[in-house]
């Protein structure tokens, strides 16, 4: 870089820098680090002592030594490292694989600020590029999806999904893992790291970034025709928005943590979107609905009637949490009815064959589907979240949202009760055990 560039560099960030020379956080070797030491590594404590986001915020786009139209996350890197033709705005690019030494020229005082400023964006794109692909290398082996392809459930119509629908669930793996962090499907069991990527990712940056939500997926969550596009759309507002970026990134985590896209290895958990949306829609089609009871069962033993036996019910493990169970129904044949009780809401859902839709009729004079094994073998396949499926789906279908995949709340969070297509008839009432 040029002097008279690295001038003007300075000038431009000096007034947002930190203004405490003795900021330090302590390192693993028990020594006080200094944030401002210019050969200190970034941290967490450092990216907000040190104020970064407003430095960024007040980094002028209009710095002349960025080019007409270029991002500006490309022209930072350029002139911070000296280095052209780099480029973080898409997916799987080989061009972000920058070199993160520094000019020689720049003022060393921000050399701390460019460091933490230039590991946020290398590790925001890495984590991007790697949704992409573990997105796509899931609709190609994932166990549970492959499992679909055969009919697992028996069922008279194997489904067919909206494929547009498909892929955004697809994409939505992650977003929809930090929803039901603390629902462990069957015996799956999710990674540590994954969750805590999940909680950063969506928990903590989207919600303070909330318009990149509908940048990357529309509300209606339709409009995914390709894996990629859902991914390149949040980058590249994130690349080409300042202080989208800044929103997204102001916690600091991606600063600090080189080895946040590791967390990706291990992908069990993130199929559980498309395979809820794959399970259920295959419900829909073969005409089973849920209804509820209207009284609450706090205690699972009312499940079973006196004088009947309790292997009436299964009792499924939840890791965490009180055990939700499967039963017999009240009246009838399992082979057209079961319940299904929550522990968590203490609400007994009722899992029928619509026997007046052409669908129901369809699956009832197959005599191949058994309504109570069909819901164990979903909970022991891991295929459908099945707390979306039954409280999820009372809850969307009691505001009026089901056909909605997921919804965002004033605060930025999404909401994923309506990501089932099984319908939960809230208007009919089903006869309850006395309490």
């Amino acid at each position: 870089m040029n002097p008279r560039w690295a001038i003007i560099w300075v000038a431009c960030i000096c007034s947002a820098g930190a203004s405490a020379d003795a900021i330090a956080y302590p390192s693993q070797t028990g020594q006080d680090v200094s944030c401002v030491d210019p050969a200190a590594p970034p941290s967490l404590s450092c990216y907000n002592a040190l104020n970064i986001s407003q430095y960024l915020v007040t980094w002028p786009l209009s710095y002349p030594a960025c080019q007409p139209g270029e991002f500006w996350s490309t022209c930072y890197i350029r002139i911070a490292t000296n280095q052209s033709e780099v480029d973080c705005t898409t997916v799987d690019s080989t061009s972000c694989n920058f070199d993160r030494d520094l000019d020689p020229y720049l003022e060393p005082s921000f050399i701390p600020h460019i460091r933490h400023a230039l590991a946020s964006i290398q590790n925001i794109y890495l984590v991007f590029s790697k949704l992409a692909n573990v997105t796509k290398e899931i609709n190609r082996s994932d166990p549970v999806l492959l499992k679909w392809r055969s009919n697992p459930l028996n069922l008279t119509n194997n489904g067919t999904v909206d494929p547009g629908n498909y892929n955004t669930a697809l994409t939505l793996g992650l977003p929809f893992l930090a929803y039901r962090y603390d629902s462990f499907v069957g015996k799956t069991i999710v990674s540590e790291d994954l969750l805590s990527l999940a909680s950063e990712f969506v928990i903590r940056s989207l919600p303070r970034a909330a318009s990149l939500i509908g940048d990357m997926w529309a509300f209606d969550g339709s409009t995914a025709t390709d894996t990629d596009d859902v991914f390149n759309a949040g980058l590249a507002t994130l690349m080409s928005r300042v202080r989208r970026f800044v929103a997204f990134a102001s916690y600091g985590t991606f600063s600090h943590n080189d080895s946040i896209a590791d967390s990706l290895n291990a992908t069990t958990g993130l199929s559980l979107a498309a395979s809820t949306l794959v399970t259920t829609t295959a419900l829909l089609q073969n005409g089973f609905v849920v209804v509820p009871d209207t009284a609450l069962v706090r205690d699972p033993k009312l499940l079973v009637p006196h004088g009947r036996n309790s292997s009436e019910c299964s009792v499924l493990e939840h890791n965490g949490s009180s055990p939700d169970h499967i039963c017999n129904p009240l009246n009838g044949s399992t082979t057209s009815s079961a319940r299904y009780w929550s522990s968590a809401t203490g609400r007994v859902y009722n899992f029928l064959v619509n026997e007046t839709s052409d669908a129901g009729k369809a699956t009832l004079a197959s005599g191949k589907t058994h309504a109570k094994q069909a819901l164990l073998d979903i909970y022991n396949g891991g295929y459908a979240d099945m707390n979306v499926m039954f409280d999820g789906g009372f809850e969307c279908t009691s505001r009026g949202d089901f056909g909605k995949l997921f919804l965002v709340s004033s605060d930025g969070r999404m909401n994923f009760d309506c990501f089932s297509s099984l319908p939960v008839r809230t208007e009919v009432v089903l006869s309850t055990l006395p309490l």
